[in-house]
């Protein structure tokens, strides 16, 4: 079987090629593989590339002797160090972060994927992550983690596409005029959704009309843009927009029925919301468990996108029911013995797993790295392929432990790096706890809602102690 490989993967020669610097070369086929721009997020030097980047109150470039020290041997930079290392590539560039862009630019120009650009006030990451969790019912997603929509992280995600993904989800943001353009350069989304306009950044913008006008430049080469129809200011501009640069538009409504994708019945109850609409002049309908007017906003831009994909409706019908916060994603506590618990319980798919240990990689550090993972059932994938990519995903990272719980992964024959232990349960596992002694370490607990990792989490977790005072008042009196 031919092994699925991450789009980005490449010899420091082809970065080299790819960004035109002037090259100081020690190992030409160096293989990168995960790029660092913090170097307080350093985890590993396995496969780094570091762009030195420079900001208002930072340098890059003088962590370079200490990320040397570290292992790594492969930077972008404006300038050489004065010491410059025999064993280590330099890749310079004139700006850095202008390297990090074009290099995003060709991984996204090699990549087949279907890009859809999310732009707007606000709802950009719930939009992203909701799409992402309904599409994977359906296709393979690469999205971009947490909110990474800015110059840095727009590049940063697109990093991560991999051959086999069908659809990239990625947001894009901006706080001033001109930087659109770039991040539109990277994305060159196919699809769009501007989720609203509101007052974020105003005061670097003369009016609500020019901020929509710098927003909607992410779409200037876009075929289709999602947006709610009405006789709104973003309305009116998108609808001229659209027009003027031949985009299909796609349109939903609450009020509209040229929309579309008409609401024509919304019942709200203490704890979901039921949407029934007309769509090409059939009923369909989807039930969400929140009921928030952004969430029912958010829920729409969802829905017509995935309509416009062609997924079948008693999927939609799943996808949405089981929709979750946000805000529930990667919950980190402090755990006994100076552990630190990254609890990620909420989805079980390879993207999350994806986001989750990179997510692990930054906040571990100089801790040791633990993954206790589940089997995962919103793959799609045939057992056997799904365990390949899962270990193809591990093996990225620096472990020094995975425990994998499930039926199916304990007949996987995973071949990991980090010393692996196979349990078929949860209760199996919690059995077996005591033996690990766990220590100055990060957890990162990734499982499917009904293997009941918060049990887990329990066992992990630093316990609170409440002291009470009980007075008896008939006894003072006494």
């Amino acid at each position: 079987m031919k092994q699925q490989t991450k789009m980005a993967e490449k010899t420091i020669g082809e970065i080299a090629q790819i960004v035109e610097s002037q090259n100081h070369l020690f190992d030409i086929e160096f293989k990168i593989n995960r790029l660092l721009l913090d170097s307080r997020q350093f985890s590993s030097a396995s496969g780094v590339l570091f762009f030195a980047l420079r900001g208002n109150n930072h340098n890059g470039h003088q962590y370079i002797p200490e990320l040397y020290k570290k292992g790594i041997r492969n930077f972008v930079v404006e300038v050489l160090p004065q010491q410059k290392e025999k064993d280590s590539n330099y890749l310079v560039v004139p700006n850095s972060l202008a390297a990090l862009q074009k290099l995003a630019r060709a991984v996204r120009q090699q990549s087949k994927a279907q890009i859809v650009g999310i732009t707007g006030s606000n709802g950009k990451t719930i939009v992203k992550e909701w799409l992402s969790q309904i599409l994977q019912k359906q296709f393979s997603v690469c999205r971009s983690p947490k909110s990474y929509n800015s110059q840095i992280g727009v590049p940063l995600s697109v990093w991560e596409l991999e051959e086999h993904n069908e659809i990239g989800v990625f947001e894009a943001g901006i706080s001033q005029p001109g930087e659109m353009l770039l991040l539109e350069e990277i994305l060159k989304p196919e699809i769009g959704i501007f989720t609203n306009i509101g007052t974020a950044h105003d005061v670097n913008f003369n009016n609500h009309q020019q901020k929509i006008e710098e927003k909607l430049k992410l779409f200037a080469k876009s075929k289709k843009l999602v947006y709610q129809k009405g006789e709104s200011l973003l309305g009116k501009e998108i609808e001229a927009f659209a027009n003027a640069n031949n985009v299909e538009l796609l349109s939903w409504s609450f009020s509209d029925s040229s929309a579309d994708l008409f609401v024509i019945n919304k019942q709200v109850e203490p704890k979901k919301a039921r949407f029934i609409g007309v769509y090409k002049g059939s009923e369909v309908e989807v039930t969400i468990p929140f009921t928030d007017d952004a969430s029912m906003e958010n829920t729409l831009h969802c829905w017509r996108l995935a309509l416009e994909l062609g997924m079948d409706n008693e999927v939609l019908k799943l996808a949405f029911s089981e929709l979750q916060p946000v805000e529930m994603r990667l919950e980190m506590k402090s755990g006994s013995n100076g552990n630190l618990i990254i609890n990620d319980v909420y989805n079980s798919d390879l993207e999350s797993l994806r986001i989750a240990l990179h997510y692990l990689e930054n906040q571990g550090r100089n801790r040791k790295k633990i993954l206790i993972l589940s089997d995962m059932f919103q793959s799609g994938l045939p057992l056997e392929k799904l365990n390949r990519r899962v270990e193809e995903m591990i093996n990225r990272f620096e472990l020094d432990q995975v425990i994998t719980i499930g039926e199916g992964l304990m007949t996987s024959k995973l071949s990991l790096r980090a010393p692996l232990d196979l349990y078929p349960s949860t209760k199996d596992f919690l059995g077996h706890i005591f033996k690990y002694r766990f220590r100055d370490s990060a957890i990162l607990l990734k499982g499917a809602r009904s293997f009941k990792f918060e049990e887990i989490s329990a066992k992990l977790e630093s316990k609170s102690h409440e002291t009470v005072l009980n007075i008896h008042f008939d006894r003072m009196v006494h």
